[in-house]
């Protein structure tokens, strides 16, 4: 089992934009750093990439709460399900296994089942469960 945490906010795939003639991804940077948080964390823990056979991922996105709220309200949402939070599950969930693809995994085709929730949390970050089936 391999297990990562992310400590940046969770961030959530967005569409390629298109200008002059070419497409570009907004958020090549952003994927840049976090595959190097990926790369250090294998590196510490002594991970090697998984190149075959079937795989299950839990990811669990911790989200912030708006700081609007009142004091009872940010109470009474914590760690609760982040059913109103902005960002799709779908497009969290891609960003963070696109970002993996060919760090951690050698191909995103060997994900059979994932696993993935949102929750309220006063700390934001990212955990990532990993297993092979």
């Amino acid at each position: 089992m391999m297990e990562f945490i992310i400590t940046e906010p969770p961030l959530a795939q967005i569409r390629h934009r298109f200008g002059r003639g070419r497409t570009y991804d907004p958020q090549a940077d952003g994927k840049k750093k976090l595959e190097w948080d990926f790369v250090s964390q294998m590196r510490e823990k002594g991970y090697s990439m998984i190149s075959e056979g079937p795989i299950a991922c839990e990811v669990t996105f911790y989200m912030p709460i708006a700081k609007s709220l009142s004091k009872r309200k940010h109470m009474e949402l914590l760690d609760s399900p982040a059913s109103s939070c902005s960002k799709d599950l779908d497009n969290l969930c891609k960003y963070i296994l696109d970002v993996m693809n060919e760090i951690v995994y050698k191909d995103d085709r060997l994900i059979c089942k994932l696993d993935a929730q949102k929750i309220f949390s006063s700390v934001h970050r990212t955990e990532i469960k990993i297993y092979a089936l």
